[in-house]
């Protein structure tokens, strides 16, 4: 076998021109994604309107409403954990962490919670 030093001289240049391009162009997409910036984490709140009727079908005037998301859709973000995971979650849950939605309806029974 013959090597050639012109063919190693060409094949390394090209290996250091490569790296050195992988480098820029991971320099440039991070340059690019700290620049346009990323989706900043913020919370969020979406209010939604409850109608309060009595066994009647009438609006019930000034009733106080609360509402928090059941333990039964937490308890399936644990799905085969174990049970100190799920006494866990249930802390969780019942704390403030999870908050209560509070209202209290209008003349028309209607309440808006956030």
């Amino acid at each position: 076998m013959i090597i050639l030093p012109g063919i190693t001289l060409v094949n390394s240049n090209l290996h250091v021109m490569f790296s050195s391009t992988k480098v820029c162009m991971i320099m440039v997409a991070t340059g690019m994604a700290s620049l346009c910036g990323c989706d900043p984490v913020r919370t969020t709140n979406q209010n939604f309107t409850i109608d309060v009727e009595d066994a009647q079908g009438l609006p019930v005037p000034d009733a106080k409403v609360r509402i928090k998301e059941s333990w039964e859709s937490w308890q399936t973000w644990g799905g085969g954990t174990a049970e100190s995971e799920k006494s866990y979650l249930r802390q969780r849950w019942e704390s403030d962490f999870v908050p209560w939605l509070k209202g209290v309806t209008n003349d028309q029974g209607k309440a808006v919670l956030n």
